[in-house]
């Protein structure tokens, strides 16, 4: 009986962790501000006195597509980075290039 419980609440608190992920990603996609930046077109001119520029570069590694499931946007272009600055989110695509990084040992 005890292993029974215990089996029961780990499972519970699994899927409790799960859950709480996946509206942690929900509550971070929605824009609550849309003042906090602004997306231009990188035209080399000069920037306005109190803007700065930013620039996001992210590496992400991620399973080849339909390893999982069939319906996976894991290793295709639809995958998209979720950036959240102070409540104003904006979904950010890349260029998908081949990891040319062979594994790396214990030093």
């Amino acid at each position: 009986m005890k292993k029974i419980c215990l089996l029961l609440m780990m499972s519970l608190t699994v899927l409790t962790g799960c859950a709480e992920s996946s509206a942690l990603i929900r509550a971070s996609s929605t824009t609550v501000r849309p003042d906090v930046f602004r997306e231009l077109a990188n035209n080399g001119g000069l920037i306005p006195p109190g803007f700065t520029d930013l620039r996001i570069t992210a590496t992400l590694k991620t399973h080849h597509p339909g390893i999982y499931s069939a319906r996976d946007i894991h290793g295709t272009p639809d995958y998209k980075l979720l950036l959240n600055i102070d409540g104003q989110a904006v979904l950010l695509s890349g260029i998908l290039q081949k990891e040319n990084s062979g594994p790396r040992g214990i030093v």
